[in-house]
């Protein structure tokens, strides 16, 4: 059986217990080979950047029952790991984060948000490609079963979308980019590369985002503020295909996580991370703007 040893940096999100449970306690009855993949130790992180500091001090009892050893020296977890989980919640501190950890070449997932800016989304892009990192980010809601099985369904017609999902805003996060990358990466699987411009549209309790596509194609997310609920349609010339988020989607995505830890292959191309940030990007801009569409090549 291949060992492998994850790092977990940053304390600050229910991801960095789940995520090592449903690997090995859930997956590992039907895939024992799972079992190899072994959690020894993580770096807590800095309490001032936590987007939910009341939360510390139980996801920090949850990690410890796992048998994660807190280290303080981010340096040492990384020389002690043969994978990195960044998990550390808050978007606006993954740049910083990438700096310390990509240069050792050692495999790498960025949880969500992948950053809070295109401007940050790029530069870990490019600490990536000097640095030859197997690396991706993405949402447990792109590996949402029902709407993989609707986009399968469709095969191969040109889709479009309709989505919605949970936006509230946080003091540390910036507008919809914290929750609002859920839906957005929900957007990103239906329609793929291609995103041409995007328009900002206020709602009493939320917000709609409508993406138009280099095809003519466009997609809309509606945000809320005060419901909890992932799901949508999936649009193509044949007909939609609603469907509702249930929870599936960890099972699904932890799995890929699995994968990863096993064979340093990425799932998601970096590509794909950066345009669902350039999506958000351009609709924090429409909102400042009035809502006005605001162009992709303005500023990726």
């Amino acid at each position: 059986m291949k060992k492998v040893k994850v790092g977990i940096v940053g304390f600050d999100t229910s991801h960095s217990h789940v995520f090592p449970a449903y690997i090995r306690q859930h997956h590992g009855k039907e895939h024992p080979e799972y079992l190899g993949i072994e959690f020894p130790v993580g770096w807590p992180g800095d309490p001032a950047t936590a987007v939910h500091p009341e939360n510390l001090a139980e996801t920090h009892k949850k990690i410890a029952e796992l048998g994660i050893r807190a280290e303080e020296d981010l340096d040492r977890v990384v020389a002690e790991s043969d994978v990195i989980f960044l998990e550390s919640v808050n978007g606006g501190t993954h740049l910083e984060l990438a700096r310390r950890i990509l240069p050792a070449g050692k495999p790498t997932y960025i949880d969500k948000p992948f950053a809070n800016s295109y401007e940050d989304a790029r530069a870990i892009a490019e600490l990536i490609a000097r640095h030859r990192v197997p690396c991706w980010h993405s949402s447990s809601l792109r590996f949402e079963p029902v709407m993989c099985a609707a986009i399968a369904e469709a095969k191969g017609e040109k889709l479009e979308a309709d989505v919605y999902g949970p936006t509230p805003l946080f003091e540390k996060g910036r507008g919809i980019f914290y929750y609002g990358i859920h839906a957005a990466e929900m957007v990103s699987r239906i329609m793929g590369r291609g995103l041409k411009g995007v328009r900002f549209l206020e709602q009493p309790d939320g917000e709609i985002v409508v993406g138009l596509w280099e095809d003519g194609r466009r997609a809309v997310f509606r945000g809320r503020r005060s419901a909890y609920a992932f799901g949508g349609t999936v649009h193509h010339a044949k007909g939609s295909v609603p469907f509702q988020a249930k929870g599936g989607f960890y099972e699904a995505f932890t799995r890929e996580l699995a994968e990863f830890c096993l064979t340093g292959k990425a799932p998601v191309p970096i590509e794909d991370t950066l345009e669902v940030i350039a999506f958000l990007e351009a609709a924090e801009r429409s909102k400042a703007a009035g809502g006005a569409e605001v162009s992709v090549s303005s500023f990726a």
